[in-house]
């Protein structure tokens, strides 16, 4: 038995005529009566019987095949409505993921302009470490990652969006704002970095200069969350080195004091990173565009 078979029997049976049949399968009545001869040479057996002019029943033979092709149809239309659900959801999903510094400080205006004026998309927005932000951009698990850039692997398509600059960041009465901020300065006080990973390297930009240097330098503790660090730095545990872009420190508490380390250290860019082999849809080039970035 083959499907356009069973589809063309089933409507017969339950239309009753075979015009009806043909024109709810978009066939022609001669290739419905061929269907059936064919179903009845197979199974051996006539399906159907002609009660009146153009009305045809099933047999006790054809109302067990019918039970069948009612369950297949049923089945059918169940299959086709989950596929169209799962369509549906996917379509107005997006899922974007971010460390917590740019979920939390960055991102939540674009994220309420985008919600604005894309109601109908559910956004997902996930906070993790930007080795795990990589992971899931790879995987497809998430649409669109956003972090630092310079240690995205090339084979992601990616988007500059916003300058990001190192700072040392400190309480308002650490010493080291008595001397000139320099490498030599930076290496007499313990240090908070953020944690050196294979994706997120700014804690290894300053050992690294320091090392070169032949300095010494002592890491206190690391911590992935600014705002973590900024308060360890704010309870005299060391200076914070960090790599923020403006947004970031908004909220800086008021006892606190930064220092650009331009003479030191280049500016970097955090961005928009994806998988280009997958097609961007509306939704991510409408985010992208609420971005402002250019493609």
């Amino acid at each position: 038995m083959q499907q356009h078979q069973i589809v063309g029997f089933y409507h017969l049976i339950k239309l009753g005529s075979f015009t009806k049949a043909a024109e709810a399968t978009y066939r022609t009545q001669s290739a419905v009566t061929q269907q059936i001869r064919a179903l009845e040479q197979e199974l051996g057996c006539k399906l159907v019987e002609q009660v009146s002019r153009g009305v045809v029943v099933a047999t006790t033979e054809g109302k067990e095949l019918f039970q069948f092709a009612e369950m297949y149809m049923r089945e059918q239309r169940a299959v086709v409505e989950r596929i169209h659900d799962i369509r549906d959801e996917t379509e107005r999903k997006l899922v974007i993921a971010a460390p917590i510094d740019t979920m939390s400080k960055v991102l939540p205006s674009y994220v309420k302009a985008f919600w604005k004026s894309r109601p109908d998309v559910k956004l997902r927005l996930i906070e993790c470490s930007m080795d795990a932000v990589v992971k899931g951009i790879r995987s497809q698990e998430f649409d669109l990652g956003l972090g630092l850039l310079t240690h995205v692997p090339s084979d992601l398509t990616q988007i500059r969006w916003l300058p990001m600059h190192h700072y040392i960041i400190a309480h308002d009465s650490h010493d080291i704002w008595n001397t000139p901020v320099n490498l030599e300065s930076i290496s007499r006080y313990n240090l908070i970095l953020p944690p050196i990973t294979e994706y997120a390297q700014t804690g290894s930009a300053l050992l690294s200069a320091l090392s070169k240097k032949g300095l010494p330098f002592n890491v206190t503790l690391e911590a992935s969350s600014n705002d973590r660090c900024i308060e360890y730095a704010r309870n005299g545990m060391g200076i914070f080195f960090a790599l923020c872009c403006d947004e970031m420190l908004v909220d800086l508490p008021k006892d606190m004091r930064t220092k650009k380390l331009q003479h030191l250290f280049r500016s970097e860019n955090i961005g928009v990173f994806f998988d280009g082999t997958r097609k961007l849809r509306s939704r991510d080039e409408q985010f992208l565009d609420q971005l402002g970035l250019d493609r």
